[in-house]
Formats: structure tokens, sequence, C-alpha cells
């Protein structure tokens, strides 16, 4: 299996890479670009080429793409969240293709199949890795999102210099936002026992300058995912 680094990325998701795809007999290749041709991606983030046993992933559509903003995720864990999530998703869609009933399934079957499979593991990863790589590391998506931070900065002064505070450790949304954003806690009381539970400890969350935040996999957990990719 070979990794064409056509965009530098995150040596973490080299890495994921390597690991994930070894053994996977439909996978051949996994190419990272940077906006790629439409025709062939339709504004995914990734897709795979069963022809070629190619896993496609659009670093440009990644840094993007704003699923996760909605759930109050952070905007350098938004990129983060979606190199991850693509590569998960179309590394699911080529296990799929070998499976012996992979032909009696529908598009929808396959699509919602794949998309508790990347939750499944994008969950143990983030477990094991709770922290952001460095921006630094960010490779070619680094720019993009430096121009955009500068952009929207004057206006938004507020929400990245939280942001900025928590870099270094696991927090990865603000939990009120994010609990609030979330059909698992749609009640006041529900978001006051969850705050509780960050506050004292009990093995959810994190606190950063005494505000309370939730971890990568617990506020992928709230999300109640789509199947984007």
């Amino acid at each position: 299996m070979d990794i064409k680094l056509r965009k530098e990325v995150p040596p973490q998701l080299v890495e994921l890479i390597n690991f994930e795809c070894k053994g996977v007999n439909t996978i051949k290749q996994v190419i990272i670009d940077a906006d790629i041709d439409p025709k062939l991606m339709h504004g995914r983030m990734g897709v795979f080429v069963l022809e070629t046993g190619s896993i496609i992933i659009d670093i440009g559509q990644c840094v993007k793409n704003t699923q996760w903003f909605q759930y109050g995720v952070f905007f350098l864990w938004n990129a983060w969240l979606n190199m991850l999530w693509a590569v998960f998703h179309e590394i699911a869609h080529a296990i799929q293709k070998d499976e012996p009933n992979y032909a009696n399934r529908g598009v929808k079957e396959l699509e919602t199949l794949a998309t508790e499979w990347a939750l499944e593991d994008l969950w143990e990863y983030l477990d094991a890795h709770p922290v952001l790589p460095n921006f630094k590391q960010f490779g070619w998506a680094k720019d993009p999102l430096q121009k955009c931070i500068n952009a929207l900065y004057p206006s938004h002064k507020s929400l990245f210099d939280e942001e900025f505070s928590c870099l270094g450790t696991p927090a990865a949304a603000n939990a009120v936002i994010a609990a609030k954003t979330s059909r698992r806690y749609g009640k006041t009381d529900d978001v006051v026992r969850l705050l509780n539970r960050i506050n004292e400890r009990k093995e959810i969350g994190v606190i950063v300058n005494n505000t309370p935040y939730l971890k990568a996999r617990e506020v992928v957990y709230l999300t109640d995912h789509t199947t984007e990719d």
C-alpha cells in the first residue's frame, strides 16, 4: 500500500493511515491532495475508488467543511476531525467492498454502516490521542487555516482567544455550547448535570481556566453524526 502525499499533512495522519490500511486487501494506495477535480470529489472530503483501490483525501475540503462547528467544536479541531473522519470513513468503505454480501447492500445501508464503523474507529483514536496536533504540523492546511483565522479574528476575537488558551490540552469544545446543540442534552437540567459532572471531575470533560470543556471523543459522541464525507 502506497501513500502519495501531494500535499503535506500532520505526521499523525500518515501514521494512522499506515496502521489502519495495513492488511486491507482492497486498498492499494492513499492519495492526499487539495482542491481535487470536483467531478471526482463532488464536494466530499474523501472517496474510495474501487477500480484502482485508491482512497483519495481532499485536504482542501477538510479545511472548508464546517460540519463540526454547529456543535461548538473549536476551529482547528474542526479541520483535524475532518481529516480523521475522511480517512476512517473511506477505509470503512474499502473494507465493505471485500465483504461477501457487499453486492446485496443498498447505497443507504452501506453509508450507514460506514458511518457507524468510522465513528467507532474515531472514538477509539481520540481516546488514545486526545490532544490536537501542534498547528506547526498541519502541513498544507496551515496556510488556509491561518488566513481564515486572520480574516475572522477581528469579529470573533473572544472565541479564538478561548480556543488558543486551550491549545495543548484535551479541550475540543465549550461544554455548554456542545451540550445545548446536542439532542442528547436538550433540557437545561441535563446540561447542568453534565457541567456538574465535569466540575466534579467525574471522568468526563476537562477544566481549563475555570471553564468546562468537552474532549474530542465526548463531543463527537454528542453530535449524532451524519454521513458527510
